[in-house]
């Protein structure tokens, strides 16, 4: 669900564009819709956008909008170059052609520093989305040349009450629940307890569910710091996995080998951590 403020902040693109967008959230806030979304609206032609029924609409639903082009890491010069080679001629369908940066806090330094020019001074009519976790994801080279929007997680609208294992996250269960059903996502100490061949089984099991890792470890967290409000004694048993957490949710920004990342964490979980 797009707030009602959001999108009436995305229409007034429509009248009033700006050449690069920066849109940030937290990284498991399906942020990459909020961006779609808001392409759609600079394509939509019908009277409310976006309205759902015109050609551009369908267009983008489809995924076969020619004036719109998604790029998603692993970002690779060349695929970024031929990408702007392309724009250089603007738009062919519709006012605006939107180039989508997915979580571009994952480029190099490199691959910002070609598009530095371009998002400053593009063919008419192209429009750059860009989405990262914060503001402070991107080199301040590129956040000064766009306009910054900040997408805060959109209400939840269920009010069925979670599954156990997420009714002690808090603001993380909020989050999550944008992404759709909760996914089952078991508790840290358990895994603690685990034998390192359970752990290899259990990393294959989440891989293959297509985890989302800040997601899994926010959640840890929540568990373990509420444990040690709970029995501060237990500061001294908790303190490593707590380390371990933080190291790892800030590797899972720069890692797209999610596998080798999932595997990693469970294993440095020391069985004798959490007893």
């Amino acid at each position: 669900m797009i707030s009602q403020h959001l999108t009436q902040r995305f229409q007034a693109l429509q009248v009033n564009p700006f050449h690069a967008i920066l849109l940030t959230a937290p990284i498991h806030s399906s942020l990459d819709q909020v961006a779609l979304h808001l392409a759609g609206i600079l394509h939509c032609t019908g009277p409310v956008s976006p309205c759902g029924q015109c050609s551009a609409c369908m267009g983008m639903a489809a995924q076969t909008w020619l004036d719109h082009c998604n790029v998603s890491p692993p970002y690779k010069v060349d695929r970024v170059r031929e990408v702007l080679h392309d724009s250089r001629y603007g738009p062919h369908q519709s006012k605006f052609l939107t180039i989508l940066l997915h979580e571009f806090h994952l480029a190099t330094e490199t691959v910002a520093n070609t598009l530095l020019k371009p998002i400053e001074t593009p063919p008419n009519g192209v429009v750059f989305i860009i989405t990262a976790p914060s503001l402070k994801h991107v080199l301040p080279t590129i956040r000064s040349r766009c306009l910054a929007i900040e997408c805060p997680p959109s209400p939840i609208i269920d009010t069925n009450p979670p599954p156990t294992e997420w009714q002690s996250a808090g603001w993380v269960t909020k989050m999550a629940s944008q992404m759709g059903p909760l996914p089952s996502i078991p508790h840290i100490r358990d895994i603690c307890k685990q034998s390192l061949g359970d752990r290899m089984e259990l990393a294959q099991t989440l891989f293959q569910q297509k985890i989302d890792m800040g997601l899994m470890i926010d959640k840890w967290m929540v568990e373990v710091i509420e444990s040690i409000e709970r029995f501060p004694d237990s500061l001294n048993q908790w303190e490593p996995v707590l380390t371990q957490l933080f190291q790892f949710r800030d590797r899972v920004r720069y890692n797209l080998n999610t596998r080798l990342c999932i595997n990693s964490l469970l294993l440095s979980l020391a069985p004798n951590w959490c007893k």
